[in-house]
């Protein structure tokens, strides 16, 4: 067996490790997987021989888009598994406009919550499960919180 230096992660994904690795130490993330475009900085994907870097903005855009997609391949689910109603260009292109994680969590708050007849906590308490199985963590033990809201809508 070839051995070159892996470290075995347990309690959490092995992607958590490679965003606290790349936050804490400037490390290029390699890897094909979209998921990891939620961390900042640099990134090569293998495949498409592509070296591209992630802003802080850019990473919190992708967070936030895919909280409204979801990610089939991780069984995560989004706005249409959850509310029926799909996550158009529109939707989806408003998250491009945020520039804080306020901004972003209460459009997507919005956009989940006109999609439902479920009461506002129940949404809230969706968006806290998908986002915490959405995050890759970027320093050791940490935790996805949403934003706080200064108005929760009604």
């Amino acid at each position: 067996i070839l051995n070159k230096d892996a470290i075995v992660v347990t309690g959490e994904e092995a992607d958590d490790q490679l965003g606290i690795r790349a936050v804490a130490h400037g490390h290029t993330i390699a890897t094909i997987d979209k998921d990891l475009d939620n961390v900042p900085g640099w990134h090569y994907n293998w495949q498409r021989k592509e070296l591209y870097y992630i802003t802080p903005l850019q990473a919190m855009h992708h967070f936030f888009t895919q909280l409204l997609t979801g990610d089939r391949v991780d069984n995560i689910p989004g706005l249409f598994a959850m509310t029926g109603k799909k996550a158009t260009k529109n939707i989806k292109g408003a998250v491009a406009a945020c520039t804080t994680p306020e901004e972003c969590y209460a459009h997507v708050f919005m956009t989940y919550n006109e999609s439902t007849d479920e009461p506002p906590e129940t949404v809230k308490a969706w968006l806290l499960e998908i986002g915490r199985l959405l995050w890759i963590r970027h320093t050791e033990n940490e935790m996805w919180e949403p934003p706080i809201l200064k108005e929760i809508p009604a």
